[in-house]
């Protein structure tokens, strides 16, 4: 235990070096160790079902605009096509209509209870397929169409404390099923965590004839299918199988679709001309790689000051060599202070990662937790602390043992411009990564910036939406409802539209032509029925043309193109033109700036709005007049609702609040990579102010000698802070042709991007100057100030 004991006087001889050393690297540790938690949970969604790597979901391929829009909306009849044609490829396979809330209600003793939840209507193997962990009945309960499955949170919402068993829900006012099962809610890291309620598909059928109206339309997607594969089934050979099972059906001879496996849907959601582009995984590599830098950085610290206060234990070398002891028992000698250090790190990191994971989870939108018991993570933990002593302690170990005794015990010991070059090294190495964070941090927060300024085409600020999720809303007269809520002072406007604002609709390829277009071009649209006060109600903004006019019969035969599509068709005065939309004339109207409905950080599609009738639409959009208080409307509003819809709770969702949610994920992004620049940053700023003191202890007579010849503050602080200054432009010069190539490559990710100007350089460059000179010039401006005398004295 020799080498112990020598490695604590060490250490407590150079108390400064010992804190910074152990702060540096526990900072390092600590934040390894929580993007590593943070990847581990991205890693690992879906697999809660235990049958995740062979769940798989159907993926459709259409040609359009000269690419291919890639999307998991398929139709009905597909599902009995690969069920009955090869069944022997699949254990299962399931139709699912996606999530949307639904008003589900119950009598409870003399009163009614009624929730909205999330749920959706499946066939009954897809319980079978997720293998739903059953807390009640079976999951197989579903093959009973009148039987549905609930979550255990909402069997309490809706029951309290009572056996749900058996009990009648009906939903949105129309349909009553009996609960045949509970399960136990399905974890954050699922695909279906949203899903409370699963819905008998048939029942779904026998009641709501538009469903009915699918089960044969091949030209209808909008479903979703969810296969399991065989045991020994090869989801390669099957997509070559599958391939052109549309184009056999539909008139698109193009059209391909292929499976897409549950273990990619999470990370890999994005496509690109029906080619996987990536999707979140980009944000794993990324945190995973500044994960690594700031452990990096802590290392280069803990090698930095050890090698820099080398010369302090020159003599220990000297003399423990002069007197036998093999150049190997240095290295361990060495090695073990770096293991000693390191295992002392790694603890203080593991009580600092506990202390701010609350912290951490919020800051990531997750509920992450320490595996303290797990033995995986304690043998990762023992291979963490002895590879970062290894990576930690190897040069000053290899770098101290090597001196020469003689030299060491004369006083000869190797210094000057060389002696220092390894150090250097490091220091550039260090700070170049930190200013990479700089510009990544700073680039990361424009593109946000950018989108979130961006024209949207519309005023969300006062829009309220609320979803026709009952029979009583789709049932009401669209005018009686509306005169009644102007009638009350507080709505400026309503109007209704086949989806939200803020979620829609997708751009798909539809029949859709006009004179002078290409027969054999198939452009994508979205096409969007609304009611004819749809355009004054969201307040978009006419570029040419007039708006719907609800006192013309023959605006039921007329379009409003968006500034995207009037590009695409080219007509140089579009209105009056004619477009033929499912076979019939239509008439150009007028032109709107693009609306932006789908994600903020993507082009606008080519957009169609046409005049629907108010039992072909989905949501009621009302605008609140800006001078009523928020509170007093809804109120007023509520009350006429429970008019037309007297047996659901009134539910509502504001425009600007489901906007500002397209943001969340890269905020959260934005927030970490902030979090741990600024870590990096501190990491960095450690090691420096420890060389500094270093430097300005090993030139102290220096100093001295040169205040006595007249030398100023200034001329002093500016000698001390040169190198390390000449050090920082060296690595703005490493780091800014390498963080702006790989964040051109990152804002690929999105069509509306911001572009990297100069500034963001120049910036990041000189913040990392300032944050050098400021690390800096306490120990040179101290060594300045300080008496030459003593400075001279002193041995």
């Amino acid at each position: 235990m020799a080498w112990l004991k020598i490695a604590l006087r060490h250490h407590r001889a150079g108390r400064l070096y010992t804190l910074l050393n152990l702060s540096g690297l526990a900072i390092g540790i600590t934040v390894a160790l929580l993007i590593g938690c943070w990847v581990q949970d991205e890693l690992s969604f879906n697999t809660v079902h235990p049958n995740y790597d062979r769940i798989a979901r159907v993926m459709d391929n259409q040609p359009a605009d000269g690419g291919i829009n890639t999307s998991n909306r398929v139709p009905v009849p597909l599902a009995a096509e690969l069920r009955d044609h090869y069944g022997s490829d699949f254990t299962h396979v399931a139709l699912y209509y996606p999530n949307f809330r639904h008003i589900l209600t119950v009598d409870e003793k003399a009163s009614r209870k009624s929730v909205a939840a999330v749920g959706s209507w499946v066939q009954p193997e897809l319980p079978v397929m997720l293998n739903l962990p059953m807390l009640s009945g079976n999951r197989q309960t579903l093959t009973h169409r009148q039987n549905t499955i609930i979550s255990r949170s909402l069997a309490h919402a809706l029951f309290g404390a009572a056996d749900p068993m058996g009990r009648t829900i009906r939903v949105d006012n129309n349909i009553d099923v009996t609960v045949g099962g509970v399960f136990a809610d399905i974890p954050v890291g699922s695909s279906f965590h949203e899903v409370n309620i699963f819905l008998p598909w048939d029942k779904a059928v026998d009641e709501m004839p538009w469903m009915k109206d699918y089960t044969n339309a091949w030209d209808a997607p909008g479903f979703n299918i969810y296969v399991q594969l065989g045991e020994h089934a090869d989801i390669n050979r099957i997509n070559r199988n599958i391939k052109g099972l549309m184009a056999a059906h539909t008139s698109n001879k193009a059209e391909t679709i292929f499976l897409q496996p549950m273990r990619q849907w999470h990370l890999y959601d994005e496509f690109s001309n029906g080619v996987d582009a990536g999707g979140r995984i980009r944000i794993v590599r990324l945190f995973t790689g500044i994960g690594i830098f700031v452990l990096l950085l802590a290392c280069i610290n803990f090698m930095n000051l050890t090698t820099a206060r080398s010369e302090k234990r020159a003599k220990e070398v000297g003399i423990r060599k002069t007197l036998g002891t093999p150049k190997a028992s240095l290295v361990t000698q060495f090695l073990g202070e770096a293991l000693l250090m390191t295992l002392a790190a790694t603890i203080l990191a593991l009580g600092i990662a506990w202390l701010t994971l609350p912290f951490f989870n919020r800051l990531s939108g997750k509920t992450l937790s320490i595996p303290w018991t797990n033995a995986g993570f304690s043998a990762l933990v023992l291979v963490f602390i002895l590879l970062t002593a290894l990576l930690a302690g190897s040069y000053p170990a290899f770098y101290l043992s090597r001196f020469k005794p003689v030299r060491v015990l004369k006083g000869d010991l190797r210094s000057g411009p060389l002696a220092a070059l390894p150090r250097k090294i490091l220091v550039v190495l260090q700070f170049s990564v930190s200013i990479s964070l700089i510009i990544g941090t700073i680039l990361v927060g424009r593109q946000i910036a950018f989108a979130k300024d961006r024209p949207v085409g519309y005023t969300r600020a006062g829009l309220i939406n609320i979803g026709k999720n009952t029979k009583d809303l789709y049932d009401a007269n669209y005018q009686a409802l509306r005169d009644d809520l102007l009638r009350t002072g507080m709505v400026d406007n309503m109007a209704e539209a086949a989806v939200a604002l803020t979620e829609g609709p997708d751009a798909t390829i539809g029949d859709l032509s006009w004179e002078g277009a290409d027969p054999h071009a198939k452009p994508a649209f979205s096409y969007l029925g609304v009611t004819a006060d749809y355009g004054r109600t969201i307040g978009w903004q006419l570029a040419a043309g007039r708006d719907f006019d609800p006192a013309l019969k023959t605006d039921t035969s007329a379009v409003i193109i968006n500034e995207s599509a009037a590009t695409l068709i080219g007509f140089p005065q579009p209105i009056g033109r004619q477009l033929r939309l499912w076979g019939q004339p239509h008439t150009i109207i007028g032109v709107v700036r693009n609306l932006v409905m789908n994600s903020p950080f993507q082009n606008v599609p080519p957009g169609c709005y046409f005049l629907s009738s108010d039992k072909q639409v989905n949501d009621i959009l009302l605008r609140i007049r800006p001078e009523r208080s928020m509170h007093t409307a809804l109120a007023a509003i509520e009350t006429v609702f429970r008019k037309y819809n007297p047996e659901s709770p009134f539910d509502y969702r504001f425009v600007d609040t489901d906007y500002a949610q397209k943001f969340a994920e890269e905020e959260r992004v934005a927030a970490l990579a902030r979090t741990f620049t600024l870590l990096a940053i501190f990491i960095s700023c450690l090691g420096l102010f420890g060389l500094a003191a270093y430097s300005a202890e090993q030139r102290t007579k220096e100093i001295g000698v040169r205040k006595i010849l007249g030398s100023s503050v200034f001329q002093i602080w500016r000698l001390l802070t040169a190198d390390i200054l000449r050090l920082v432009a060296i690595s703005c010069g490493i780091a800014i042709p390498l963080a702006g190539m790989f964040m051109r490559k990152w804002l690929t990710g999105y069509t509306y991007r911001i572009p990297i100007g100069w500034d963001v350089f120049l910036l990041s460059g000189g913040m990392a100057l300032i944050i050098a000179i400021a690390t800096v010039s306490y120990h040179a401006v101290r060594a300045a100030c300080a008496n030459p005398v003593r400075s001279l004295r002193n041995p």
